[in-house]
């Protein structure tokens, strides 16, 4: 039991005692190192000098002033335990010995080795002892100093604050310490967030008044300036007569978990993209706004905005292209509206706008033209610029809805009504739109049944050669013979179609059967007639256009000349880049290429010039007032010199009257097409037509 190696000091007066101590060690402990010293002196030199386990002094030897000894051994750092030798065989007396510093007595004469070695034992396991208790309470106040947690006590006299005590972990949770908050029993409460002082004051007052509050979160400003939240948890504490004295409480520090809460909370309510608000808040937002426009009896506005045709940017260019833009956007629209007003990001290309406190109507139509104008402006987009119209559908309080869920409904129609109406444009609900929606849902639930049921058909109108007067082409129009509707045109269900994907699949139906009625009529011994298919964005870019155009001219078994493409201008400006190289693809394999709309929109005659066309079509709207409006007349012959000048043929649309034809040709126009000769005709009725003018 004994541990190898000790060292053990004797010191004390020569006498009979001390060597028999010594015999009795050195059996009861016999790996030990025995040092006598006979002088105290020379035995607190050793003990300052060497390190012992163990040390005997014979208490003679201190002429009564053990406790002194004691008191220098330990002032040394020495940490031994000490042994008293007295002649005195009493338990008071050693139990006085060992009230003045001793960890344990002998009596001279009782020096038997087994009571030595059961002494040394006790005192070594006594000593590791204190040592892991040592240990131990090292390693806790490391632990209490690392929580941030602590208790404070706080005195009351009179129902008023006269001093407090706040525990060590103070300084970690407020930056003060325990020092301060004992100098200053006011401090604490300065420390309280301003906006929290009437939650902690009440808090205070219920204490005070015997009653036990409930745990209390609010925040703190810190010593260094910063904002902390905790939980303050605390009880009264009664003299016997009932009376508050004092009452002793708990900090916690909680602000990593307020922060993760927070973060929570604004993901719940805002847009991850934009980090504007989204749906959910926006409604909330809607209801307080409706409590006050009834208190104040004012109107408000719900405007609800999609952005035209911006399905085509994400799939030619990609979402993060698409994205940056979302973003830009959101930033322009916060500019056009006021502090208080609300813009919202329910997702998608999608936007809805509260404007609380308006007087009526013409607000919000000033409002509306302010956005539409803002978007006009472009947006300079990874090295592109990008112009964007917006179809915007508006609903007013009390006018078309009474709650969130009635107005936010009635706007979406309104705005699907702007864009029925040509897009880049605003409507306000009206009854009727609830009509439009309806019948818009019952016509994509039939439109995506219409391929498999063969309900679509082709109609071509012709297209005439103004020099010589002959049928030199037909454009192919696609029509729905909706079961229940009856005839169907294109601006009833193509936009539809686009918008739930259903043009990719229709679009390549198209494309396969003019190109196999391209065969039937040369098979008939016709001249070739060039056959021209509009094309969709969403077609041109969902998958590899050239590869869908040889499929349906392998199918049919022509000559790629006799087919021509339409793109609209919008679709070429903006995706100028991918665009050029998709049209490049369809040249080289001798397809034709035809611009449409031309004018109308935001084109680049810089960009005209790089693309691969053969046809530039001269829109209806310029056509149509002609004759009657100089304004239109001259920008048709600047349009026509330039698209000669390009080596561009001209085909213009829309046309109706003999005057219309007659400017026309004098202006040098090549080709036109409209009601004048031909409405659109079923396949047998355009074969028909071209007999008499084809030949």
């Amino acid at each position: 039991m004994n541990r190898a190696g000790q060292h053990i000091l004797i010191s004390g007066k020569p006498s009979t005692a001390l060597p028999l101590l010594e015999e009795a060690l050195r059996i009861g402990a016999p790996h030990a190192t025995i040092t006598r010293s006979p002088d105290l002196d020379e035995a607190l030199a050793r003990i300052d000098a060497e390190r012992y386990d163990l040390f005997f002094v014979d208490a003679a030897h201190t002429n009564g002033g053990f406790r002194d000894l004691m008191a220098r051994i330990r002032h040394q750092g020495v940490e031994a335990p000490g042994v008293v030798v007295t002649g005195v065989d009493s338990d008071v007396a050693g139990a006085a010995l060992v009230r003045e510093g001793a960890q344990d007595y002998l009596v001279r004469g009782r020096f038997e080795p087994a009571l030595i070695s059961r002494t040394i034992r006790h005192l070594t396991e006594c000593r590791c002892l204190a040592s892991a208790v040592a240990l131990s309470e090292d390693r806790f106040k490391r632990l209490l100093d690392s929580i941030t947690d602590y208790a404070y006590s706080v005195i009351i006299q009179n129902g008023k604050v006269v001093s407090s005590w706040h525990g060590p972990g103070c300084a970690a949770v407020t930056g003060y310490t325990t020092e301060e908050y004992a100098a200053d029993p006011y401090l604490w409460f300065r420390m309280v967030h301003e906006a929290d002082r009437p939650a902690v004051l009440e808090m205070s007052s219920q204490i005070i008044a015997g009653r036990t509050p409930p745990p209390l979160e609010h925040r703190i400003i810190h010593r260094d300036g910063g904002i902390r939240w905790i939980k303050n948890t605390a009880v009264p504490q009664c003299d016997r007569d009932g009376n508050v004295v004092a009452y002793d409480g708990l900090v916690s520090e909680i602000t990593a978990r307020k922060q993760a809460e927070q973060k929570v909370r604004h993901a719940a309510h805002y847009d991850g993209l934009t980090d504007l608000p989204n749906r959910e808040l926006l409604c909330d937002r809607i209801r307080q706004a409706l409590v006050r426009a009834l208190r104040h009896g004012r109107a408000l506005a719900v405007m609800v905005l999609d952005l035209d045709r911006f399905k085509n940017i994400n799939e030619t260019l990609g979402h993060t292209v698409g994205n940056q833009l979302i973003r830009a956007v959101s930033e322009r629209l916060v500019r056009c509206v006021r502090e208080d007003d609300t813009v919202a990001r329910p997702g998608g290309d999608e936007f809805i706008i509260l404007f609380a406190d308006l007087a009526g109507e013409q607000d919000a139509s000033f409002v509306a033209r302010k956005i539409q104008e803002s978007l006009l402006k472009g947006f300079q987009i990874a090295g592109q610029e990008f112009f964007l119209t917006t179809s915007i559908g508006i609903s007013l309080f009390p006018a078309h809805g009474a709650d969130e869920d009635t107005l936010i409904k009635n706007a979406d129609a309104a705005m699907y009504r702007a864009k029925a109406e040509g897009r880049n444009n605003f409507q306000f609900y009206a009854p009727a739109m609830h009509a439009d929606a309806h019948k818009k849902l019952f016509l994509e639930h039939n439109l995506r049944k219409a391929l498999d049921r063969e309900e679509f058909t082709i109609h071509y109108q012709p297209l005439i050669d103004l020099v010589t007067g002959r049928t030199t082409g037909a454009e192919a129009l696609v029509r729905w013979q909706h079961p229940e509707l009856g005839l169907l045109f294109p601006m009833e269900f193509i936009p539809l179609a686009e918008e739930t994907g259903l043009i990719i699949p229709l679009g390549e139906w198209i494309l396969q059967k003019a190109c196999m009625q391209a065969r039937q009529w040369r098979e008939s011994d016709f001249p070739p007639l060039r056959i021209s298919v509009n094309l969709s964005m969403r077609q041109f870019t969902h998958n590899a256009i050239t590869d869908t155009v040889l499929r349906a001219i392998n199918m049919a078994q022509i000559h790629p000349g006799l087919l021509e493409l339409e793109l609209t201008e919008s679709m070429v400006m903006n995706n100028a880049e991918s665009t050029i190289a998709s049209l490049r693809e369809l040249k080289s394999i001798g397809v034709h290429l035809s611009l449409d709309d031309f004018g109308t929109g935001y084109s680049s005659l810089s960009r005209l010039k790089d693309l691969p066309l053969s046809t530039l079509k001269l829109d209806q709207s310029f056509v149509n007032a002609i004759t009657r409006d100089r304004s239109n007349a001259a920008i048709s012959r600047a349009i026509i010199a330039l698209s000669h000048n390009l080596d561009l043929r001209v085909t213009a649309e829309g046309v109706e009257t003999t005057d219309q034809l007659e400017f026309l040709r004098g202006l040098g126009c090549d080709e036109v097409q409209g009601y004048l000769f031909s409405r659109p005709l079923p396949a047998a009725d355009m074969t028909a037509f071209m007999q008499n003018h084809v030949r």
